[in-house]
């Protein structure tokens, strides 16, 4: 397991990332969350989560990756000409909570107290996501427990990045051919409305003109 050590130069935005994330109080589902990368972990696994964040951003530098800070200020790393941004949650379960005989006693006495609904049990592993920052759903997970060994996460991380950009790409390719097979009906559809008003057209002039010629006939 690799510990953090005080000669240990963290990247800025690690470091950042690291005294917000310290600086933090749980919200209401008992994480922390901060500016800066995108880390929610519970208080107890701040120490790993930095480790984790500082060893992947360490090799993601070391793969050639650049980066920078997206519209709503977290780092977006850029990989022959992709977008990606990393993620790192807290794995647990949550579960039902319930009330000790104090608070159901308080409850009975105070009508505003409320106790916490749910209890969480902590899994002693963060996930670390990486694709591309609008897509959610999508992304390639690394499962890092605490007792890891985070020296080998460099040649992990760069197999996942050739992944995660090959997937990126063949979506990419692929919504780009739904797109064209979309303008192309579009385009299908625009033509056969102008068709079918010239059509229309065609036969008001024709309706007209035979209109004109019967009431000349009357006449005569």
């Amino acid at each position: 397991m690799d510990m953090m050590t005080p000669e240990r130069r963290l990247h800025p935005l690690v470091a950042k990332t690291a005294a917000a994330l310290r600086k933090a109080k749980p919200d209401d589902n008992e994480l922390l969350r901060c500016t800066g990368f995108y880390v929610r972990v519970a208080p107890e696994s701040v120490d790993r989560a930095i480790e984790v964040l500082a060893s992947v951003v360490d090799a993601m530098i070391a793969s050639g990756l650049s980066f920078k800070l997206g519209e709503d200020k977290r780092p977006i790393f850029l990989f022959e000409g992709e977008q990606l941004c990393i993620e790192i949650r807290e794995d647990r379960t949550r579960r039902d909570y319930t009330p000790t005989k104090q608070e159901r006693q308080r409850m009975a006495e105070d009508v505003f107290f409320r106790p916490k609904r749910f209890t969480y049990e902590l899994h002693g592993s963060l996930t670390v996501s990486f694709g591309e920052p609008s897509d959610f759903g999508r992304r390639s997970v690394l499962k890092v427990r605490h007792t890891d060994d985070l020296r080998g996460i460099a040649s992990e991380i760069s197999g996942r990045l050739e992944r995660v950009i090959t997937s990126i790409r063949e979506r990419r390719a692929e919504s780009e051919r739904h797109q064209r097979v979309r303008e192309e009906h579009a385009r299908a559809l625009r033509k056969e409305q102008a068709r079918q008003r010239e059509e229309a057209a065609r036969i008001k002039q024709l309706e007209d003109f035979m209109a004109r010629w019967r009431k000349a006939k009357e006449i005569r």
